[in-house]
């Protein structure tokens, strides 16, 4: 709508330079009158200067829808409160929490520079509440021959020193490049860092320690804890749900401008494992959905699981908990195989085989397939955890034998059926086949649409 009133008001103005200068011309008769050397001149002067004038003004004007056009006022208030950290503005703008934590003043402004031979860390800004902080740091490196790519490590203390985080990942500056122009590579990056519910709260001072390559850095950061005093919801409404005939209880809800959590927990009596939730989310009223981002804790266990969601905490319409469903599947399930000749005696279903088993000088490397597993969203599926959390397994004569590790799951899938195999390894012995495994999870779910109003007044 504004751009359509920019135009008309465009528009507007040319057709009064128009008419303007259209005025500005006398009639033929009436200008044969006037002195050949004195009116004609100034007359055709006129002319241009109307036109001169009118063709400035709609240029201008073009330019102003153009420039509007390009930059949203969402964009505009983002970059004045972003002043003099612009590199920052792609990836604050592409996060949702974090451009209204901005535009709300929670970007704290920090400057600390560390220095380690060629290489800088600088701290620019911190965005911080009680349960999570998102620090905007830029590493500074020389493109050189011994630039090579490798991870960076970081550690989190308190002012105390007592350790709240840990992590490694890729390094964002590449390796070397002779072909680039540039001497100097600059990354801009958001270090985000989230405390579980049951975990630490942002202290008011963050020891920030990164090794990279060789170098190491380390930083002292203030964090001035009242940007976000008393900026915290929390709702404990108990309220019960069931999928399938199996009871759920939504415990506790905790949202702050940077995270959501909410504790749900599976009830004990029921007579089906609940393993997750499909498609779990808050949504408001008009049905925009704030997706969840993992968690802590299982729905099984007592304290249930911790799961956390993107904040909605500057949405002023009640929110609610909604899901599809739920992935469930029977109770007490056992995988019975014989490695030696590589059956698969016994699965919860029929999709679940003994793939290969691999004897080698002190283990038997075993890998288990599941093939043709439905998902119940197209293109949203999940790892399952086959083998149940008690690890250890049993010959036939009942001696109890430790799986060794479990060391990775691969999958695939066209967006419809899913294939995944698990792989773990268990001790080279002399058993008396067959072996049991104890069954956690196999694939299995009930689509059933659920919504809890979480935060009613």
């Amino acid at each position: 709508m504004k751009d359509e009133v920019e135009e008309q008001n465009v528009a507007q103005i040319m057709k009064k330079v128009s008419n303007d200068s259209s005025k500005s011309q006398l009639p033929e008769s009436d200008t044969a009158k006037l002195p050949r050397n004195s009116k004609k001149p100034r007359n055709r002067w006129s002319k241009r200067l109307f036109y001169i004038t009118g063709f400035t003004v709609v240029f201008l004007l073009a330019i102003l829808v153009l420039e509007r056009n390009g930059l949203s006022q969402e964009d505009r208030i983002l970059q004045e409160k972003l002043s003099g950290k612009l590199s920052y503005l792609d990836l604050i703008r592409k996060d949702y929490t974090l451009n209204n934590a901005v535009k709300h003043d929670l970007l704290q402004d920090v400057h600390i520079t560390d220095t380690d031979g060629d290489y800088s860390l600088s701290i620019d800004g911190l965005i911080a509440d009680e349960k999570k902080v998102v620090i905007l740091y830029t590493i500074t490196a020389l493109n050189q021959p011994s630039r090579k790519d490798s991870s960076l490590r970081y550690e989190v203390l308190d002012g105390e020193k007592n350790h709240l985080s840990s992590y490694s990942y890729a390094a964002p500056l590449s390796v070397y490049d002779k072909e680039k122009a540039e001497k100097v590579l600059v990354d801009a990056s958001l270090l985000d860092i989230t405390w579980f519910p049951k975990g630490a709260t942002t202290p008011d001072t963050l020891i920030l320690n990164i090794e990279l390559d060789d170098k190491k850095f380390s930083v002292t950061i203030p964090n001035d804890q009242s940007r976000y005093v008393g900026m915290k919801k929390t709702y404990q409404p108990e309220q019960a749900l069931t999928i399938g005939n199996q009871k759920l209880t939504v415990h506790e809800v905790v949202i702050t401008p940077l995270v959501a959590y909410v504790r749900i927990s599976a009830d004990p009596l029921n007579t089906r494992n609940i393993n997750g939730m499909i498609s779990l989310a808050l949504m408001n009223e008009e049905g925009k959905h704030y997706p969840s981002r993992g968690g802590t804790g299982d729905l099984m266990w007592p304290e249930g699981l911790n799961e956390r969601f993107i904040s909605s905490y500057f949405d002023s319409s009640p929110v609610s908990l909604v899901s599809e469903g739920a992935y469930i599947s029977d109770s007490n399930k056992k995988l019975v195989i014989n490695t030696d000749t590589k059956e698969t005696l016994l699965a919860p279903s029929e999709h679940i085989t003994l793939s290969e088993a691999i004897v080698k000088d002190e283990e038997i490397e075993i890998s288990i397939l599941t093939k043709d597993i439905d998902i119940p969203i197209p293109n949203i599926y999940r790892f399952f955890t086959l083998l149940s959390s008690n690890i250890a397994f049993t010959d036939a004569s009942g001696t109890e034998f430790m799986i060794l590790d479990i060391s990775k799951t691969s999958s695939h899938s066209d967006g419809e059926k899913e294939e995944q195999t698990l792989y773990f390894t268990i001790p080279k012995e002399d058993y008396e086949q067959p072996l049991t495994f104890e069954v956690h999870e196999y694939p299995g779910f009930v689509k059933e649409k659920v919504k809890i109003l979480l935060d009613s007044k």
